[in-house]
């Protein structure tokens, strides 16, 4: 089967093109305007936002993860994604997508993942929407805004458990018109989360709540998505992301991954930040 992913550099996508490398399955990349060298896999170079260049990508494809950078133009790149997949007689679709889409917390970022939906949707191609919470993988960086909660509670998810449910639905098949909400064991709150990276190490000090996070990424200059943002952490700092689900456990036939047992995967790394964004600036 040749299978493409977009967005394949980010934490999910290099995941899932990590799992489906192992299959032997043949696998086709692209990430948005940064190519990555990557060994055996085949990369084409791809800008979502221009329709011209997605054919080389989709040509010959069986079925494709969707993934694409989260900004206003979501919804436009997936449509051009999806035009791209019909075209090419694309037989499968799995999108990525994030928790709570369904619902209306989370303000614009949500938003622009709901109309991604929207049009995975309405196109001809089977597809699956996968909606996972909070990557893990996210506390690998320096400084990780989105985490930083003082009083909310997120049910952080092991990128690696995605890529499980997103090869196999890509595989099985079965999964049609389902969207699976994807959650690790627990909810955490920031205080048990630093519990568990600090076991006597030194970490770094991130922002207390929401408001002050906000302030922080404002003065990084980056709006519209800041402000996308603010609303997302806002109600993450309410525990609107707090609520587990069973969908790895019945996908994979394992537990999701526990924070506790990341922790002890990625020990070094984790520790490699000790030092750095101490007062919650950006490494």
């Amino acid at each position: 089967m040749d299978i493409l992913v977009t967005g394949a550099g980010s934490k999910a996508g290099a995941e899932i093109v990590r799992s489906l490398a192992a299959t032997g399955a043949r696998v086709r990349v692209t990430s948005h305007l940064q190519p990555q060298g990557r060994e055996s896999v085949v990369e084409v170079a791809a800008d979502y936002l221009r329709p011209e260049t997605l054919d080389a990508a989709f040509a010959g494809i069986d079925a494709a993860v969707l993934i694409t950078p989260e900004d206003p133009g979501m919804v436009t790149m997936t449509a051009n994604l999806v035009a791209a997949a019909e075209d090419a007689a694309v037989r499968r679709l799995v999108l990525l997508s994030f928790i709570l889409t369904d619902g209306m917390v989370g303000g614009p970022l949500l938003a622009w993942h709901r109309g991604a939906e929207d049009v995975v949707r309405r196109s001809r191609i089977p597809s699956t929407c996968l909606r996972p919470n909070y990557y893990m993988q996210n506390f690998l960086s320096a400084y990780t805004p989105a985490a930083s909660l003082e009083g909310g509670r997120v049910s952080y998810v092991d990128a690696r458990d995605v890529a499980e449910v997103a090869v196999k639905v890509l595989l099985e098949g079965g999964h049609d018109g389902m969207a699976y909400s994807l959650t690790g064991p627990r909810a955490l709150a920031m205080a048990e989360v630093m519990d568990l990276l600090g076991s006597g190490h030194e970490t770094p000090v991130y922002a207390k709540s929401w408001e002050d996070t906000c302030e922080r990424a404002r003065r990084s200059s980056l709006p519209p998505l800041t402000e996308a943002l603010c609303e997302f952490w806002q109600a993450a700092g309410e525990d609107q992301f707090a609520a587990t689900t069973p969908t790895v456990a019945e996908l994979t036939g394992h537990p999701p991954t526990d924070f506790v047992q990341f922790v002890r995967e990625h020990r070094g790394q984790l520790w490699g930040l000790r030092g750095r964004a101490r007062d919650g600036s950006a490494a």
